[in-house]
């Protein structure tokens, strides 16, 4: 039999295209097998400890859908037959469980932006009015200008843009979005829906079915959030806000990681059901693996850790293997769709398209979506962007001034970069704290940043 890298070979240069097709397939199948298994089995370990201890009410809410995970992992370790159907019913579950809780941490770093200023109207201390007029900018820019990567530069400059006093006019604000989405004119539509997707978190305009009965405690911090007059807020108040938020973060964070874990684990299962009749078994990795999960699924602990040495180095090295010959997935069905019609090869390369989606590290990917085809037309701009120029004009209307400056800052950060050259990102820095007269917000201001360079706070 032919390796793997010499098949791939062959089908780039078309040689023995319908025997290479099969072989590929089935040689790509085994190693995604044998990836995936070996990874449940090291994965599982973290998940199940989680779900044993249940230490926070983040770890209580994903431990009804890890038992449906369990019971169907029992059944394949006992030699049953696992549905596929059933195994993709919970996985869409627990995605769009992370959707919701994605929603609700865009919609509360709203409110920390917030308090993050707030705060200062209650904090001791005062304003070193000399350091926030001529020595802030200057380290702002020193902090951007320290690293040579263009790429982190870029990363930085987003994340000041982010933190600096916002007072942009509304139009202006609109003006950068739609500049930003005219980047997009003749590029791929897909990469369009991707930034409409993240400008409409990141404006908290997007909405998820079910939010409010499925996390009902956040959402009713949220509603006290909104009736909440920032501007005029006492103490005692703010500190009710505060510590509310505090809860809601903090929940929110364990559960990202909650339900990121278990998806993983959900994900290498199924490229396991997807895989395994096309896939050449390694034995000795077989046993190690099983081994592990048999115990882990009874709630022992592992006597020993000679089954995880035996799989040391062996999850790089099949990796490598992949990366080396996946790019061959997507040019298949480019250049051989007549050769992959037939039903069984059809099948085959369905099932090995969701196994490299799966093992992608793209966790929450959508399984079933299509494609989307074309190129981005000005039509298309200019109509999203009136839709999100007349749901942005309700926001502002319905939300007092902190929110609104909360929400642009937000925005802009993730806009790509729209500075010409540093002269105008320094213009940018200079007249966004020249306009900015709070003397609460400059402390804020000079805070935060020292935060980011590094710097204890006076």
């Amino acid at each position: 039999m032919s390796d793997l890298t010499t098949i791939t070979k062959e089908l780039n240069k078309g040689k023995n295209v319908e025997k290479n097709l099969a072989a590929y397939m089935h040689q790509m199948c085994s190693l995604y097998h044998r990836f995936s298994q070996i990874k449940l089995s090291m994965n599982f370990y973290n998940v199940s400890e989680s779900m044993k201890e249940l230490s926070s009410a983040a770890a209580k809410d994903a431990k009804p859908y890890y038992d449906r995970l369990v019971a169907h992992l029992q059944g394949y370790l006992e030699g049953k037959e696992v549905s596929v159907e059933a195994l993709d019913v919970l996985r869409n579950e627990v995605k769009e469980r992370m959707e919701m809780i994605t929603n609700y941490v865009d919609r509360y770093a709203i409110y920390q932006h917030i308090c993050n200023r707030v705060e200062y109207q209650f904090k001791e201390g005062s304003l070193d009015q000399d350091y926030y007029e001529t020595g802030l900018a200057k380290d702002i820019l020193q902090y951007l200008v320290e690293d040579q990567d263009s790429a982190v530069v870029n990363m930085k400059i987003s994340e000041v843009v982010g933190e600096l006093p916002m007072r942009l006019t509304r139009n202006k604000f609109l003006e950068l979005t739609h500049d930003a989405m005219k980047l997009f004119v003749g590029n791929e539509r897909a990469g369009f829906e991707d930034f409409q997707y993240m400008l409409e978190m990141a404006s908290g305009i997007r909405s998820v079915d079910g939010m409010a009965d499925a996390f009902p405690q956040l959402w009713e911090i949220l509603e006290k959030f909104k009736n909440t007059e920032f501007k005029d807020i006492s103490q005692e108040e703010f500190q009710s806000v505060n510590d509310a938020l505090s809860l809601a973060v903090d929940f929110l964070t364990k559960a990202t990681d909650e339900y990121v874990n278990l998806m993983e684990v959900v994900n290498d299962f199924y490229v396991l059901l997807l895989s395994k009749e096309n896939a050449f078994m390694d034995a000795e990795e077989d046993v190690h693996c099983k081994a592990i999960l048999r115990t882990l699924l009874t709630g022992e602990e592992l006597d020993s850790m000679d089954h995880f040495i035996a799989l040391e180095g062996r999850q790089e090295k099949i990796h490598s293997n992949i990366l080396a010959n996946d790019s061959m997935i997507d040019e298949m069905g480019i250049s051989y769709s007549a050769e992959l019609a037939s039903e069984e090869l059809a099948r085959e390369y369905e099932n090995l398209q969701k196994i490299a989606l799966l093992s992608s590290g793209s966790y929450f990917v959508d399984l079933e979506s299509e494609k989307v085809e074309g190129l981005v037309e000005e039509g298309d701009v200019s109509a999203y962007f009136d839709t999100y120029a007349q749901k942005m004009t309700q926001v502002f209307h319905e939300h007092g001034r902190n929110y609104n400056r909360a929400v642009m800052a937000l925005v802009i950060s993730q806009l790509p970069v729209f500075f010409n050259n540093m002269q105008e990102l320094s213009d940018y820095i200079q007249v966004s704290l020249a306009q900015c007269h709070e003397e609460a917000e400059q402390r804020a201001t000079i805070g935060i940043f020292q935060m980011i360079f590094g710097v204890e706070e006076d």
